[in-house]
């Protein structure tokens, strides 16, 4: 078990299972946060956290189900870096840091990928 503050205003209580995963995030009362399942080989397959649960069936799909409302998750990688994630209808871009972490992502939106007025293409010389 893990105590930490983290910043917040109250701490934090991690508790690892018997193959140091984390299983649990507690706040100060004791209360659930979070709480995880993992699979024979140590992939996190199953997220709870407050009403909504999370299913983790592949490293790049997932499903969260809220309040009986399914949303797919996918995650898009190029050169083992994740680029983008498509959450429902809606894709975001990522962008990474220097470390290979996410450092912001932006809604991908049809309108911005093309030009609004058709760009003329030489034919013939110029």
């Amino acid at each position: 078990m893990t105590v930490r503050n983290k910043g917040l205003s109250s701490r934090q209580t991690l508790v690892w299972d018997a193959q140091n995963r984390l299983s649990e995030v507690r706040d100060n009362n004791g209360d659930m946060l979070e709480q995880y399942w993992y699979d024979v080989d140590g992939s996190r397959v199953k997220k709870m956290h407050g009403s909504t649960t999370t299913y983790t069936y592949f490293g790049h799909y997932e499903e969260e189900v809220t309040s009986g409302v399914t949303t797919a998750i996918s995650h898009y990688t190029f050169g083992g870096m994740r680029v983008a994630v498509k959450r429902g209808n809606t894709l975001y871009h990522m962008h990474g840091d220097h470390l290979g972490s996410t450092a912001f992502a932006w809604q991908a939106e049809p309108e911005a990928l093309l030009p609004a007025d058709p760009v003329p293409v030489p034919v013939g010389p110029t």
